[in-house]
């Protein structure tokens, strides 16, 4: 076999050995039209990126919110209900206590004891 062209890269093989003999890359100019095509795909991929970010942070802000708020609703219909039932205890005993003084045994106790007599 013929040994010379074992190695061969072609022209392509050349200029990364050149490189490497470098040691760097050389930087290859844009087009002036590429570069500010370039500048404004930056700036709208960042300004793109910010937007996301505003609207994320405005979202958890709101869930932030609404949970807050949802907490206290929680807490104010628990002490309602607290108040209701202490109400409903309240009622309770009021209409014992009413169905017990209109009893005809209690009516008549309760004029006995302040001088009323039953007519014959």
């Amino acid at each position: 076999m013929f040994q010379g062209f074992q190695g061969f890269q072609g022209f392509h093989g050349e200029r990364r050995r050149i490189r490497r003999i470098i040691g760097e890359r050389a930087p290859r100019a844009a087009p002036i039209a590429t570069r500010g095509r370039r500048a404004r795909q930056a700036l709208a991929t960042t300004l793109t990126l910010w937007v996301a970010l505003f609207l994320c942070a405005v979202l958890i802000a709101a869930t932030i919110s609404a949970n807050a708020e949802h907490t206290q609703i929680e807490a104010q219909i628990q002490a309602a209900k607290a108040q209701n039932a202490a109400v409903q205890r309240d009622i309770n005993t009021t209409q014992r206590a009413l169905d017990l003084a209109r009893s005809p045994a209690q009516i008549e106790r309760e004029a006995r004891q302040w001088g009323y007599r039953p007519h014959p």
